[in-house]
């Protein structure tokens, strides 16, 4: 069962966020990825590589675990890219803790993540910002499915996590071909989900994937 709250911040922060899949974060490390956070400890997953790195070379990619709740304050969008720019730039004062690998991927765990010098936004955040805040601006009604995350899997192969009232016990995670017909299939997604014959075994990140890559 999905936490509300913790479900509304993760696709905020999701939404502030994706425009470092095209633009640099810092340098030329880009986000590849941002994974829902897990109902017993609520935290993002973001994951770091090249302008076109995917999990099937995730000896270019790096994933960092961040609380997104350390005493009774709740993590930002902004917050996050703060935290990870100054850990990029500065992994000798950062170290963090090489604890796994999610599904391939190196995951280091930032401890304390208020203790981090958070690094400012950059002018083109600001930016996107405003733009990002006329385009859509806040609605009261939550949209349904709501994206919480992404992942490159390969070159053309993009899994969505959403949270939708179709798939109440968890979150679903969905695979789809960027080069397929996403006009038709983006608006079909709160029926397909529930096609069973399309399920396929989930990840740690869901509790329900739909391959929706032959759609």
């Amino acid at each position: 069962m999905l936490d509300e709250d913790i479900t509304e911040q993760q696709a905020d922060i999701v939404a502030l966020l994706l425009h470092h899949t095209q633009t640099p974060l810092t340098g030329s490390v880009h986000i590849r990825g941002i994974l829902p956070a897990p109902a017993s400890a609520p935290s993002v997953c973001v994951v770091l590589g090249p302008p076109n790195g995917s999990v099937d070379e995730p000896d270019q990619m790096v994933g960092y675990e961040i609380p997104l709740n350390v005493d009774d304050y709740y993590l930002t969008g902004r917050d996050i890219a703060g935290i990870l720019r100054t850990i990029c730039t500065d992994n000798d004062r950062y170290p963090g803790r090489h604890v796994s690998d999610l599904m391939g991927i190196p995951l280091i765990t930032v401890h304390h993540p208020l203790s981090v010098d958070l690094s400012a936004p950059t002018p083109e955040d600001n930016v996107y910002t405003i733009l990002r805040t006329l385009v859509w601006p806040w609605r009261e009604e939550r949209l349904d499915p709501l994206l919480l995350g992404f992942l490159f899997r390969s070159a053309d192969r993009l899994r969505l996590y959403l949270a939708s009232s179709k798939v109440p016990e968890g979150v679903v995670a969905v695979d789809t071909r960027p080069s397929g017909a996403l006009t038709a299939l983006l608006p079909a997604l709160p029926s397909l989900i529930t096609e069973t014959y399309r399920y396929a075994e989930p990840d740690p990140c869901c509790v329900r994937l739909v391959d929706l890559t032959d759609w």
